[in-house]
């Protein structure tokens, strides 16, 4: 009954709905919605991060390519914004894929799984924060002509506007991680995670990674 409230008040602008429930009611539901998804897909999930990596390995890899990926990544947002560097882009998928993507990602890390006997006030993993509504990801591929590594490739993620570093590796500008060692660390994560095809099954004639994410 409590999902009335966000979507009425998206539509109207605002809910009386809403002030049928108490505050500790609220973060009762809040906690109830950042278990599921964190057990569905997300890291509480043993396939969830394996198939975030599959989207976030094919992802590393346009980076890695840079403008010579193609014009579609490129037009996504550099359509509208005409002011942005050909070698800033973004590349963006169904805010579904955003929780197994993060689980992936390992940027959103609780040192226990969320227990479901009792709420636990102090998580990490806040599905308001992670996914809410028109939640988005951005992968920042930047350069800095005037330092002093003026060809060096940086990567910085941007979560729902705001940056967030990559867990040990923000030593470049504005927090952002050195391209080679972000895709040094995505690959050594797929090695964590495991073979995507063993995992769940699949004979070895079965892709073991995406490519539409190429022209």
């Amino acid at each position: 009954m409590q999902e009335m409230c966000g979507f009425e008040t998206t539509v109207r602008g605002s809910s009386a709905w809403c002030n049928v429930f108490s505050r500790d009611e609220w973060l009762s539901f809040e906690y109830a919605r950042d278990v599921i998804h964190f057990y569905r897909a997300g890291p509480g999930n043993r396939f969830g991060a394996l198939m975030g990596w599959l989207w976030l390995n094919a992802t590393t890899s346009l980076l890695l390519e840079g403008p010579s990926a193609g014009p579609f990544f490129f037009s996504l947002y550099a359509s509208h914004l005409p002011m942005l560097d050909p070698a800033n882009f973004c590349s963006s998928v169904h805010d579904g894929d955003i929780v197994p993507m993060l689980a992936a990602l390992d940027i959103f890390h609780d040192k226990a799984d969320l227990p479901i006997t009792r709420r636990a006030d102090d998580r990490v993993w806040k599905t308001s924060q992670v996914t809410p509504m028109g939640g988005r990801i951005t992968f920042e591929r930047l350069s800095c002509p005037e330092s002093e590594s003026p060809t060096q490739a940086y990567v910085r993620i941007n979560i729902n506007d705001g940056v967030v570093p990559m867990p040990g590796c923000d030593s470049g500008p504005g927090r952002s991680c050195p391209l080679p060692d972000f895709a040094a660390k995505i690959k050594n994560r797929g090695v964590e995670l495991g073979d995507f095809r063993a995992k769940c099954g699949l004979g070895d004639d079965m892709p073991d990674r995406i490519t539409f994410l190429h022209q």
